[in-house]
Parts: structure tokens; C-alpha cells; sequence
């Protein structure tokens, strides 16, 4: 006999069934967690937001995991996201002031990408940078001397770079749309 077609899932059912694979992917996530497999673990609770997106446990225990691996400004994500969904979360409030991303208070040095910096990576780099560019008033000093042979040739040939970028923006007359002469 063949079997009759099961009725679709209605909305209520859809939800009921995203939840539960959601639960099933956060106790996957706490076994890996037993085990110290963090990022297994973090990648059966990301499944799990996936599925209940307003389960606060479910971020709450990515955060943990997340500091776990010392990935602070990730933790700070899944916190700022608890105390989205409820804002009187203590353990959510207690993480975003033990995870906040450190501000650079007085930076006088804008930083040389021109814009602020998208990663850690890019905050990280050029903080050093801007640390070593000749500030932008005219001053010709810089802020610390490069530490090693390959900061003194980078670093060289960026205020090489940033040198002669500020000449022509200094002189329009300069600046020519015309072929450069050839050799």
C-alpha cells in the first residue's frame, strides 16, 4: 500500500521543529564543551541561534565559548545580542563591560586609511602605522622609531608615499593629466 502524503507543515509545526533541532544543537554544543572542543562547540550553537535566533541561552553560551578561545569581540557580539532581546540580562550586561573593545582615547594621528579600521587586524596594523607616520600638522617627528629593520624600510617608503601624496594634493598645478614622458 502506498502511504498518503503527510500534510504540509503548518507554521506553528515549522517553528516547534526549528526550536527542537535548535535545543538538539545547544546539548551537542555543551558535550563538545565537556570535551574542551570549543569551536565544534561554537559551531553547534551558531546552528543553534540559527534555529531559535531568540534564545538567549544560545548566545550566552557561544559568548562563554567565545572567551573560552579569547575571541573577546565575537563574545561582545553575542552579548550586545542578549541585551537586545532582554534587557535585564546581568550576565549579558556583566560580559559587555568585561569584553568591550578598547577605545584609543586621544588618538591625535587620523588613521591613515582615511576611514576606521573594518577588523582587528586592521586596527592592530594600522595603529602601528599611525604610530610611525609623521603627524599630519606638519611635524616632521614621529611618534616611536621603527623596531625593526623591515618597520624601517615599510615605514620609509609609506612617508615616502604620504610625503609626496600631500605635495600634489598641495599643488594642483602639478598634477597633470597628461602621459608621464617616456623613457
Amino acid at each position: 500500500a502506498v502511504p498518503e502524503a503527510a500534510d504540509p507543515p503548518t507554521g506553528s509545526d515549522h517553528l516547534a521543529k526549528q526550536k527542537e533541532e535548535g535545543q538538539l544543537r545547544h546539548q551537542q554544543a555543551l558535550r563538545m564543551i565537556e570535551r574542551a572542543q570549543f569551536r565544534e562547540a561554537i559551531q553547534y550553537l551558531t546552528i543553534a541561534i540559527d534555529r531559535d535566533p531568540q534564545n538567549v541561552e544560545y548566545y550566552l553560551e557561544r559568548a562563554r565559548t567565545q572567551r573560552q578561545l579569547k575571541n573577546k569581540g565575537m563574545a561582545y557580539a553575542d552579548y550586545k545580542r542578549v541585551v537586545q532581546i532582554d534587557p535585564t540580562n546581568i550576565e549579558a550586561q556583566r560580559g559587555l563591560k568585561e569584553t568591550k573593545p578598547p577605545t584609543q582615547p586621544g588618538r591625535k594621528t587620523p588613521s591613515p586609511l582615511g576611514r576606521e579600521p573594518k577588523s582587528q587586524i586592521e586596527r592592530i596594523l594600522f595603529s602601528d602605522i599611525g604610530d610611525l607616520l609623521p603627524h599630519q600638522k606638519g611635524s616632521a617627528a614621529t611618534s616611536r622609531e621603527p623596531k625593526s629593520q623591515i618597520e624601517r624600510i615599510l615605514f620609509s617608503d609609506i612617508g615616502e608615499l604620504m610625503s609626496k601624496k600631500k605635495d600634489t594634493d598641495a599643488d594642483p598645478s602639478e598634477q597633470s593629466d597628461d602621459p608621464p614622458p617616456a623613457p
